[in-house]
């Protein structure tokens, strides 16, 4: 039986997406605070660590219905489902949310003044994220695929390209702190993505949308700070240690 003490909240998603799903129910960071073990986030929440245990426990030993072991891919493999899942998903959304919220700050701010403080928020945050994704693809990204090559024999790194891994994820990780950082403030304001009862229909479909989106980013953040960059890491300093 897996000792869930003694693993950080990152490794456990990491090894099981489905737990995700009691973390947040515990409202417990799993994506941009994953370094933490069960006790310790619990503590800052006051949560009962042998309650969310035994719920982990009896949700993780049913049949794991998720399509894809991300834990088992190659690091390239997983660079590119990122890119063209996560990435590309999140540039279609936000010109969509942001034409939403600049409209509904335009027609619902008199009577929902949180509107147009979500809209400066989630329009701070969607400038970062293409910042960030465009930072991973230009840089991070194409230096993990060398990587991989340079192992196989296909091609030769370079040592004055290592530690590029290492400085970019450091960043990169950064930015995904300051943006879980606004949605858990958008989070807060928005009511936990509901909209009032008798909120328009745009009201409605934009704070679906807004959920999605928040959704969709957690496993992104995830699949990055839990998966690809600590195995980015471990292959970088793989190849550190031969050039020594």
């Amino acid at each position: 039986m897996v000792d869930f003490m003694q693993l950080t909240i990152g490794e456990i998603v990491a090894n099981d997406y489905r737990a995700a799903t009691i973390f947040k129910s515990f409202g417990i960071d799993f994506c941009c605070d994953g370094q933490r073990t069960i006790p310790e986030a619990c503590a800052s929440k006051q949560n009962d660590p042998e309650l969310l245990i035994s719920l982990l426990y009896g949700v993780l030993k049913t049949e794991n219905h998720e399509p894809f072991d991300y834990n088992s891919w190659p690091i390239d493999l997983l660079a590119d489902y990122i890119e063209k899942k996560h990435h590309r998903y999140t540039r279609e959304r936000i010109p969509l949310l942001l034409k939403f919220f600049k409209k509904l700050s335009k027609t619902e701010a008199e009577l929902y003044p949180e509107i147009q403080t979500i809209h400066e928020l989630f329009k701070t945050s969607a400038e970062e994220l293409l910042v960030s994704m465009k930072e991973e693809e230009a840089v991070l990204f194409p230096y993990i695929r060398k990587m991989i090559k340079s192992s196989d024999g296909k091609k030769k790194i370079g040592e004055q390209h290592l530690g590029i891994a290492e400085a970019s994820i450091r960043k990169i990780l950064q930015d995904h702190a300051q943006e879980a950082k606004i949605f858990r403030k958008i989070k807060a304001l928005s009511n936990n993505f509901m909209a009032p009862e008798d909120a328009s229909n745009s009201f409605n479909v934009a704070y679906t949308l807004l959920a999605d989106f928040e959704k969709d980013l957690h496993k992104h953040f995830h699949l990055e700070n839990n998966i690809l960059f600590p195995k980015a890491l471990e292959f970088e300093a793989g190849f550190q240690s031969t050039s020594k």
